[in-house]
């Protein structure tokens, strides 16, 4: 948008243009509409008559508006320069910011003065010496000379926003200073600054007018209109540059100290475990290493053996096995249906947690045993079992906002509800220029059900994990240009579990849904065109403290695997789910999409499942 002469303009109630343009500057849901409300500003101010009062009348309707902008500028200010030491992007441009601060004051310094010369009676000497310093162009404070040169440190080469470039288009953490609210109060700030100047220029060359023919006014007031113009179309340009490096993507960074089962994080059941397996009990052949056993079963489950009394059996699938490095003593665990094992022990080492006294049995099992020559068999192998006795469930069914009520999803996060893994999401109502209403925020009630209700199928309604159906597709999806969230929903293709985003299209003027005008998005890439994201660390999550979190990047697959021997002798599914949510905030907007990532760290931990979400796109 570029800032020209429009005569509609003058049509517009002076009042109403002012409150109009200053409530999208302190709103910024769309920080582009600036442009028109700066211009409207600008348009009045030269349609002034040089008559003091009316100059002062104006400038009050403004100026608690103006103030209150300042203010806030202010506290962002301190609140930047706090945090500069702890963002490593940001160290280096902390003197290009300390200089734009600094530029700004000068202009707020001079307007507070002019309105102090409107309040009060001051002498005329002193009058002509502030309107001249203000205007001056080549006074190092003048007003003219401070605008361009806070233009030249917010956009222009090796500026803050180049420096910062960096760190915006990062994805960003709500926890933490939102890398688009930094941007936009840069702007914001000089927006402000712009309007003083405007004032204080204007209200200069009238007070000017004294001493110049009508003709040297106008000419002068042109300089300052060209200027004006030239500065806001380079600052709307670069701005709107800015506003399309920023990520959109929103991710929950918040630290957990004291990581609770339920309610921060949830894991799926032991559907698969790692079982120690007695050859003898398995259907594969006697002779048969370990290492080329897999999708077999045990033969206690219809012809128990002598061994099916000795040992714990998996009776499921039994997959995946691998040979034991050494003679393995197992700490059965009677009371705890989820654990197979307390802890094993081989070599004097103990793997799991080796408790004051064994609950359960305790069995040997060996490497290898004899067989005439010239064969020595493995005796047990390490496997996986596929646990019938465990559930764990995808929900299929589309969760949706309600759009007959002008609602958009705005945030989501996962819930855990009868061994069903279900997406739950916040809604609220959508406003003009994809805005929305924070006070019609509210989280929809989860779709609760049991797999053996009537009429619920498996592959429609849910999904059941198994070995064979287990990878989840970590991407990006969004909607269509210029519609809005309204839906999301998991679906299984090709074999892995992915999300789908549903888009509805909208007035942007109106801010009004179009309820019948919506279509489902998803990705189709096959497994075998994505790259597997591999689990590096199998420790348990929670037992790991929060440091340096690293995400995984879109256009990979991840796949639910057993936990470490190491730590907790196989027993659990990772990664765990992350629970908390994630939502549209500072500021409050539509969202245009979703995306499923791995959250792990730099050591141990096996990390979680979790969700991001994107902003509307403005550009």
């Amino acid at each position: 948008m570029r800032l020209d002469n429009d005569p509609s303009f003058s049509e517009l109630d002076p009042v109403q243009v002012i409150e109009a343009g200053l409530d999208v500057l302190t709103s910024l849901s769309n920080p582009l509409d600036l442009a028109k409300s700066t211009f409207d500003f600008a348009s009045l101010l030269f349609e002034l008559n040089n008559n003091e009062n009316n100059i002062g009348s104006t400038l009050s309707v403004i100026n608690v508006k103006l103030d209150d902008i300042t203010r806030n500028l202010d506290s962002f200010r301190e609140e930047v320069m706090s945090k500069l030491e702890k963002i490593e992007l940001l160290v280096e441009t902390k003197p290009l910011i300390s200089s734009f601060f600094l530029l700004g004051t000068i202009i707020d310094n001079h307007y507070d003065e002019m309105l102090r010369i409107l309040k009060e009676n001051y002498t005329r000497l002193f009058i002509d010496d502030f309107v001249h310093g203000v205007v001056n162009y080549h006074h190092y404070h003048g007003v003219t000379q401070t605008l361009n040169r806070m233009h030249s440190t917010l956009y222009k080469v090796d500026d803050i926003v180049y420096k910062y470039s960096k760190a915006i288009s990062s994805p960003v953490c709500p926890s933490r200073y939102l890398q688009v609210k930094i941007a936009q109060k840069f702007y914001l700030a000089l927006h402000n600054a712009e309007l003083k100047g405007l004032a204080l220029l204007v209200y200069a060359l009238k007070q000017m007018h004294r001493k110049q023919t009508p003709e040297e006014l106008e000419k002068n007031l042109d300089v300052v209109k060209q200027n004006f113009y030239r500065r806001s179309n380079e600052a709307f340009a670069a701005q709107k540059d800015t506003m399309g490096m920023i990520s959109r993507m929103l991710w929950n960074c918040e630290i957990v100290d004291s990581p609770e089962e339920g309610v921060t994080y949830e894991q799926f059941g032991p559907f698969i475990y790692r079982t120690f397996e007695a050859k003898e009990t398995m259907t594969a052949p006697v002779y048969e290493l370990c290492k080329f056993i897999n999708d077999v079963e045990s033969r206690c489950l219809e012809e128990p053996v002598y061994a099916c009394n000795k040992y714990a059996y998996c009776r499921g699938k039994i997959m995946s096995c691998n040979n034991l490095a050494a003679d393995v003593e197992l700490y059965h665990a009677s009371a705890d249906k989820t654990r197979k094992y307390d802890h094993i022990e081989f070599e004097e080492q103990i793997m799991g947690i080796k408790k004051e006294t064994c609950s359960g049995r305790v069995h040997l099992h060996r490497t290898s045993v004899a067989r005439p020559f010239p064969y020595r068999a493995h005796a047990s192998c390490l496997c996986t079992c596929e646990n019938p006795d465990s559930k764990s469930y995808i929900n299929l069914r589309e969760v949706v906002s309600n759009v007959q009520e002008n609602k958009v999803v705005t945030g989501i996060r996962f819930r855990k509800v009868n061994d069903i893994l279900h997406l739950q999401v916040q809604q609220a109502k959508l406003l003009p220029s994809a805005a929305i209403d924070p006070k019609t925020k509210s989280w929809l009630k989860v779709n609760a059900y049991e797999t053996t209700d009537r009429d619920v199928r498996v592959g429609v309604d849910y999904h059941q994990l198994s070995w064979d159906s287990r990878s989840f597709k970590l991407d990006d999806v969004e909607v269509d240009k210029n519609t809005v969230l309204t839906g999301v929903k998991f679906a299984v293709d090709q074999g892995l579990i992915r999300l789908e985003v549903r888009g509805t299209e909208f007035s942007n003027t109106s801010g009004k849904l179009r309820a019948n005008k919506h279509s489902w998005h998803r990705h189709t890439t096959s497994q075998e065109q994505l790259s597997p994201f591999q689990l590096e660390y199998l420790d348990l999550p929670p037992e790991h403290p929060i440091s340096q979190p690293v995400l995984t990047d879109p256009g990979r697959y991840t796949t639910l695997t057993t936990s470490s021997m190491r730590h907790d002798v196989g027993r659990s599914v990772i990664p765990f789910v992350d629970l908390k949510p994630i939502a549209s905030r500072n500021p409050d907007v539509a969202l245009s999409g979703v995306r499923l990532f791995h959250k792990s760290y730099k050591e141990s931990a096996a990390g979680y499942s979790a969700l991001k979400i994107s902003t509307y796109d403005f550009n």
